[in-house]
C-alpha cells in the first residue's frame, strides 16, 4: 500500500490524476477533527486499520483524526478521474463544516 497523509496525500492525488487542478478549494476543515467514515473497500484493502479491529473502531466512532485543510477532492471527482480509480481505491470519507465531502 502507498499511503499519503495531509499534503502527501494532495501531492499523491494530483500526481496520480495527471492535474494541478484536481483538487478544490473552499474546504472548511481546519483545524476540525472526525472520525473516518469508512468505505466498503476498506475492508478488503492492505490497510492497517484491519489488524486489529479495535483500530479500526477507535478511528471510524471517535474524532480523532486531525484534518486542516482547505482544499480536497470530492469522492465522485476522485472517481470521476480513470488514473485514480486505476491506482488508488477509496477507503475513507469525511464532510466539512458545511456538509462537503472529501476524501480522507
Amino acid at each position: 500500500p502507498l499511503w499519503g497523509t495531509c499534503l502527501g496525500f494532495e501531492y499523491l492525488v494530483q500526481m496520480a490524476a495527471g492535474s494541478t487542478t484536481i483538487l478544490e478549494r473552499g474546504y472548511d476543515a481546519y483545524n476540525l477533527s472526525l472520525p473516518l467514515e469508512l468505505t466498503p473497500s476498506e475492508k478488503s484493502s492492505n490497510s492497517l486499520l484491519y489488524a486489529d479491529p479495535s483500530i479500526s473502531e477507535v478511528v471510524s466512532h471517535q474524532n480523532i483524526t486531525m484534518n486542516n485543510h482547505h482544499q480536497g477532492i470530492r469522492p465522485t471527482d476522485f472517481q470521476a478521474n480513470v488514473n485514480l480509480t486505476n491506482t488508488f481505491q477509496i477507503t475513507s470519507t469525511n464532510v466539512d463544516r458545511q456538509g462537503k465531502p472529501f476524501v480522507s
